[in-house]
């Protein structure tokens, strides 16, 4: 524990009022634990008191008759030094150390009968081993100033190798543990980081598959075919019934492919976009659509066998999902 620059004063301020009737003050010193054990202690607790006690108290360095005003208290280590040091009326206690703590306070009447200092030092080792004394002001009736003190004695024990090895296995499988635990906690988070992961491609793909139904589901196609000349349709004849009359059509048939496959058999419309005929002929002329499914149709022309002949003949179509 290396010191920084902090003056530490103990004086006393004189009063201007005085007392004929004085009481008699003990300062006492106390140190727990009074042994510094390597290792084993955490923490050295100083405290220092000054308390009126009876009158038949015998006088010794600690002790003061005819006390009137506690004024100062300070504590100082083996080399004499002071550590720490409270004034009354002077606020909180001044430290020497800044990894040390400190509490205390002197009663702020005008005449004081009782003071307190207490020192914490955490994680001590042999450097804070030694005499430590406790040092109060007080002034008597007649507003002497005079001191009482008394002294403590911390000592350090080291620890021996066996001890030390037991320690040191004991901080070793703490630390042993601590790395499991954090391993295993490691693992956890990787797992659900997968995990995460995981659950966001299926969300992505959901997302995804329902964009591609939205798609598909609103999709709507058009477009135009041309079935040539009559007298080149040859992929087919069908026959019409009316009446008692049956009549025979030959066809030419034109694949079309959708851009986008449906989720279920679209509709499809077809309708004679436009056509040219024979001059001073007609032609009985239908269109329809026939093998639909999901990704393609065909378009048939046909025309009636037993008379009429066209050149050619555009046939507009549209698709779209059913249910539109």
């Amino acid at each position: 524990m290396l010191p920084y620059a902090v003056s530490l004063v103990c004086f006393a301020v004189g009063l201007m009022i005085g007392s004929s009737f004085g009481f008699t003050a003990e300062l006492t010193l106390t140190s727990s634990p009074q042994e510094i054990q390597m290792v084993e202690t955490k923490t050295l607790e100083l405290k220092c008191d000054i308390v009126e006690v009876a009158d038949s108290t015998p006088t010794s360095d600690s002790v003061m008759k005819n006390a009137n005003d506690v004024n100062a208290i300070a504590i100082l280590d083996a080399n004499n030094e002071g550590v720490v040091s409270v004034l009354k009326g002077g606020g909180d206690p001044i430290i020497r150390y800044k990894d040390f703590k400190e509490k205390g306070a002197i009663a702020n009447a005008s005449l004081s009968r009782t003071g307190w200092l207490h020192l914490s030092v955490p994680y001590p080792d042999i450097s804070n081993s030694g005499t430590y004394k406790c040092i109060g002001t007080v002034y008597d009736i007649n507003e002497n100033s005079q001191r009482i003190s008394e002294d403590t004695i911390v000592t350090y024990k080291p620890a021996d190798i066996e001890h030390l090895a037991l320690h040191f296995n004991d901080m070793a499988k703490k630390l042993n543990k601590a790395q499991e635990t954090i391993k295993g906690q490691k693992m956890e988070i990787e797992e659900q980081a997968k995990q995460l992961n995981k659950t966001q491609e299926i969300i992505k793909t959901e997302i995804e598959e329902q964009n591609t139904i939205i798609r598909q589901q609103t999709h709507l196609e058009t477009g135009t075919v041309i079935c040539g000349r009559s007298d080149e349709w040859n992929d087919g004849d069908i026959t019409i019934t009316q009446g008692n009359n049956v009549y025979t059509f030959k066809t030419r048939s034109k694949p079309v492919t959708f851009t986008h496959r449906y989720p279920t058999h679209p509709v499809v419309s077809v309708a004679v976009q436009d056509g040219q005929w024979l001059a001073g002929r007609s032609a009985w002329i239908r269109v329809d659509a026939t093998y639909v499914t999901r990704s393609s149709f065909k378009v048939r022309c046909a025309i009636y066998k037993d008379a009429g002949r066209i050149y050619q003949l555009r046939v507009r179509w549209t698709v779209f999902p059913a249910g539109i």
